[in-house]
This record gives structure tokens, sequence and C-alpha cells, in this order.
């Protein structure tokens, strides 16, 4: 553990993975609940909108195959849509017997989803935008928010009614060419039974992602409502967890284009937050679990489906597959007849239709089972189980390796912060990057967020070794695509803070929907040291730490003369290495040892061994600075 500001350092993600993404196989159920979908593409003398088709299609979509909503009325400038409605043509007639219609015929539960412009007449009224609304005519053509309410006001009782506006996009100059949400929403308070959400607060406007054109709220809304939202897992979505999802999702989002952008939810008359307004089914596929053997020799697996047990016999590098309707439903045998009995292991679930089950890692003459998956990045996962070890370092522990000019006192300040050695527990099992972040998966991030990094922003003044001398130099303008030094997008990325790596967790969560972060420093130790006590995971001998790592080694020595604490082996790169060129260790994982610092989650505080919780230790509760550990190839 170090606390000095480096700047060749990455993230190592973790996921936990018990319990929380996953929703049962079933059929959705064809509800009496009907829904309008109102908003247009193209203005004549507004801004347009040019994405408002697919998104509105996509809300659609989710309301009839999740959410079972039977009868679904579009008033949009989609050419079908106004056809398959069977009513006038012109938008402001077709959206008001769109709702009389609606209400005739709704049961239990009316949604309207509004996306488009709301603008104020000069009489202070509000109204809903059409294709043809000209704002500088005296009597605008557009849709009155009162008439809306009158219409609503005739909803039965007993019918809930759910309303989603996304008004205040911005128009060529960047101001907003409309009302925002959350004024609206006031004129819409005499309406009973009514649950309205707004993309923005006052004073802002609803953005849309730089990248794909599409509203931050209406992606949002889309996953919310698609099962994202369901905070307690029951099926069954209410206010308060639809408002808490969006609150969250659309707020990281824009942060991440550097915008601010806060939803807004408002209840009528005695509804309350907790009112139960969506159910929905997610419709899983089979699972498919993807045996792997990796060792050079064959091996065999025993498992228990449902009460049958039964065996795969697998040879060298061979892989088989099972297909299961849940991975719960079935449990493997992971003890070794060298060891000892371990027993029968369930799977912890992970995203996605296919899990690989990596078998035979040789540890201790024994075996560990591991599990994994890919995710949308691209990014390799792999399966820790919860357990036991010792963390921080012996007092004898030999450490070879510090950057030449360094004084002693800078040297053993971050290892004083090992010690004592402790025993710490963790209780829940996760998923582990089993590489660090390369450059290609930040670059996806980055492009597809739109997001700049803090060494982009601020102008820091990074080190790297473009002088030749093999001095580390501070220089401007280096970042994550501008190292200082050649690299592909098979290397882990460098000159991201803890700030970038906390968004990249946060963005990639949203996107699958799956809890991302960084590791606390008590699971990246215990990952590391993958069940073994030396220092490290291969041995205590520094100079064998070529043969697992990219460190500095008899290649660098090479290039630069001047270095001194260099190993007399070679791992044969002078800076980075692409991820996964050296042997992973007993868990899988590659490079926990140099290459590039990684960050953890914890707060740094160089006495907190001294106070650890013995049992899943976060780390300090208050501190400026940020854990990282592992090491790097300098």
């Amino acid at each position: 553990m170090n606390s000095e500001l480096r700047e060749m350092r990455t993230a190592i993600l973790i996921m936990i993975a018990a319990g929380g993404s996953f929703w049962p196989t079933s059929v959705a159920k064809a509800v009496d609940n009907t829904a309008i979908v109102f908003g247009f593409k193209d203005y004549q003398h507004l801004p347009d909108l040019p994405k408002q088709s697919d998104e509105l299609r996509s809300v659609v979509d989710v309301l009839k195959k999740q959410c079972g909503f039977s009868k679904i009325l579009a008033v949009t400038d989609e050419p079908e849509s106004l056809q398959r409605s069977g009513v006038n043509p012109t938008a402001h007639i077709q959206f008001s017997e769109s709702v009389e219609r609606a209400i005739r015929d709704c049961g239990s539960r009316l949604l309207i989803y509004i996306s488009g412009h709301v603008l104020e007449n000069q009489a202070g009224e509000l109204y809903l935008a059409v294709p043809e609304t000209d704002p500088t005519q005296q009597a605008p053509a557009g849709i009155q928010l009162a008439e809306i309410s009158r219409l609503l006001q005739a909803a039965p009782k007993e019918t809930s009614i759910l309303l989603f506006l996304d008004s205040g996009r911005p128009g060529a100059d960047g101001k907003p060419a409309g009302i925002a949400g959350a004024k609206v929403l006031n004129a819409l308070q005499d309406i009973g039974n009514l649950v309205s959400f707004a993309a923005c607060s006052e004073g802002q406007q609803s953005y849309a992602n730089p990248e794909t054109q599409r509203s931050l709220f209406s992606d949002s809304v889309g996953l919310a409502i698609s099962g994202a939202a369901d905070h307690d897992e029951n099926q069954i979505i209410t206010a308060k967890e639809l408002f808490r999802f969006l609150f969250i999702s659309i707020q990281t989002n824009a942060a991440t284009i550097g915008v601010e952008q806060t939803p807004v939810i408002q209840t009528a008359g005695t509804v309350q937050t907790d009112i139960e307004i969506l159910p929905f089914v997610k419709q899983s596929p089979k699972k498919t679990i993807r045996l792997v053997n990796r060792e050079s020799g064959g091996t065999a697996i025993a498992y228990i489906r449902g009460k049958n047990i039964g065996q795969l016999k697998l040879g060298p590098s061979e892989t088989k597959t099972l297909e299961v309707e849940s991975i719960t439903d079935i449990e493997f045998y992971t003890g070794t007849p060298n060891v000892g009995d371990k027993g029968w292991r369930k799977l912890v679930p992970a995203p996605g239709d296919t899990i690989d089950f990596r078998m035979a890692r040789q540890m201790n003459q024994g075996q560990v089972w591991t599990t994994g998956f890919t995710n949308s990045l691209g990014m390799q996962l792999t399966l820790v189980y919860p357990g036991s070890f010792r963390m921080g370092r012996n007092e004898g522990d030999e450490f070879m390796f510090r950057v030449s000019g360094t004084t002693e006192e800078s040297y053993t300040f971050g290892l004083k912060a090992e010690l004592p050695s402790h025993t710490v527990q963790l209780t829940s099992p996760v998923y582990i990057g089993s590489h660090e972040v390369t450059v290609d998966q930040f670059r996806s991030f980055v492009q597809r967020a739109a997001y700049r990094s803090d060494a982009e922003k601020q102008g820091y003044q990074n080190q790297a070794y473009i002088d030749g001398t093999g001095n580390p130099t501070k220089t401007s303008g280096l970042s994550w695509h501008r190292p200082g030094f050649d690299q592909s997008g098979s290397h882990p990325v460098v000159h991201v803070t803890w700030n970038d790596a906390d968004r990249f967790c946060r963005w990639l969560s949203l996107q699958e929907q799956t809890n991302y972060s960084l590791p606390t420093e008590a699971q990246w130790e215990y990952a590391a040291r993958a069940g073994t006590q030396t220092a490290y995971w291969n041995s205590n001998d520094p100079e064998r730490l070529t043969e697992i790592a990219n460190v500095r080694d008899a290649t660098a020595a090479a290039r630069f003369p001047k270095w001194t604490n260099t190993s007399r082996s070679s791992d044969g790169f002078v800076f980075t290495a692409p991820v996964g060129q050296f042997r992973a260790n007993p868990f899988g994982l590659h490079d926990v040892h140099g290459n590039v610092w990684e960050w953890c989650a914890d707060r740094y505080d160089e006495a907190y061994y001294r106070s650890s919780l013995a049992v899943n230790p976060t780390g300090p509760d208050a501190g400026d600075e940020r854990v990282y550990r592992g090491g790097c190839f300098y």
C-alpha cells in the first residue's frame, strides 16, 4: 500500500455477484393496462429530435413484452402509427381522442409517455408543441396542458395514472427550447391517482448522449421499467423504486458528459410513493455452462443436477457445455482426493447467457475450481469464492525493487502501512477482472460516455520515460491515449485517476445493469494471494517475479543503464506489457504483481491495519488519498 501520487495505474473491476441481477423465467401475462406514447422527431419551427422514433419504439417494446400492456396508442409523426390509430391525423386531435379512448378502455393502469417541447404562450398557459407549432404566433398550435388535465380527471378512481415527461431539450444554441419538466408537473396537480416523473428540475434541461443522440431520460426509463428499478426483486416496481433508479442513473450519465440533470417525481392527491405502479416480468433464456479444462492433462468433474449425479470427462484443453434453466439448478463437486472433501458448491450467477467453469488450476497439490464470464466490453471476469487469509506483510519479507533516486524514507513509507499482518475473513463471492483494464476497453467507455479524463481536463503533469535517460520526467499533455511511450489497445490503460476509474465502473454498471465497482483492498489482496502465504504468489524470491510479472528487470536495465534495483532475470518488456502475457495466479488473475498499479475502493491511512475490521473491511471512513496495489513496471 502506498499513499504518494503515481500516474501509471489502472483499475481491476469487481462485481458483487451474490444476488441482484436476474429474474425468473416466465411469460408476460396480458393485463388490462393501456399506454399512450406521444412525440415527434420533425418540427417546422423548433429544434428537431432526430432519435425520437427510436426512443419511443424502445419504450413501447418494453411495455409490451415485459410490463404486460395490452393496448398502446402512438401519437407520433411515424406514418404507420397515424394509420394504425384510426383517428384524425391532426396531431392535437389525435392525442385528445387517444386519451379519451384510453380512459374509456383502460383498466387498473394508464401510462402516458410524452417526449417533446413544452412551451408557454403569451397568456402564461403551457402547451405541448406539435410539428406545425410556431411559438412566434399569437395563438400557436399545440395541446393545452389544461385540456390534458381535464381529460385525465375523467379517469376512473380505481385507475392509477403514470406520466413520464421528457421536455426541456436544448436548441441549436444549447439553451432549452421549452419548459423544464418540473414546472410542467405543477400544472397537473389536480389529477387524482397521478404519479408523474419529469426528466429535469427547473432551471435545467433534458440532455441527450452526444454519441447516440438518444435522451438520457428515455434510456433510463427503458431500463427502469424493464426490471432494473425493482430494488427488492419482487417483480413489482413501486414509484419510490422507479424514482430511486432514475435519480441515480440520469445524474450519473449526465456527469459523464459534464452536465447536471436531476429528474423529478411528483404525486397528486393521496397517492404515496410506495404505490405499486408497474408489474413486470423478464424472459430469460436458458443458461449455458461452459466447462473448460485449462490443463495439459485430462480431468473429470462430478455434478448434481436435480437429484441425479453425473460426471463429465474432459481431455487436455477440452471444452464441453451443459444447458440449464437456472445456474443454481446445478452443483459441482469441488473436493479433491489429495486435500480432502471440500464438498459440493453451487455456482454464483453471472450476467449473460453463458458462463465458464474453469477447472483444475493447481495450487498446493490441490485444485482450484473457478467460474467466469466475458462482459460486453470483452473484459474477462473470474469468480473468487469467499474465505479467510492473512492480510499484510511479514516483518521478514524481502523487497528488492524501488525507483532509482528515492530515499529510504519514501521507499519504506508504504511498507509501514502493510503492518501488522492480520487475519481477514471475506464472506461474499465476487467476480474480479482477470486482467487489468485495457486501453481499448477504456477507449470504448470514453467514446460511448463522451467522457474526458481528469488528466485531460486538469492538465496534470504526469510522469513518463521519454527523455532517453530512464529518469521519470514530469510532462504536460500526457493522458491515457498519450502515455509517453508506445502502447497498443491490449496494454493496460495508464494516467487514470481514482475518479476516472470510479466513473468507468459506474458507467459500466448502468450499461450492463450489474453492480461493478473497484475492489476493496482486502478483496484485492485475497484475490492476488490466491491462497498462498509467500511474499509473492509464486515464491518468496524477488528474482522469480519475472516468471509471472512485468517488473524492473534486465530488459529495462539494458535500455536504461542508470537504473538500479533491477532483477538479474528478464521479463522481456521495458514499459507496460499487454495484459495476460504472464502466467495467472491460482485464482486465474493475471498481472497482480507489476505492469501497472491498480486502484482499490478504500481510502488510505498508514495506521489502518492496526484497527482494521476482521470481517469484510472496507478501509478508513475518511481520508483524501486512495489505496492502490500491485506494483508497476518501473
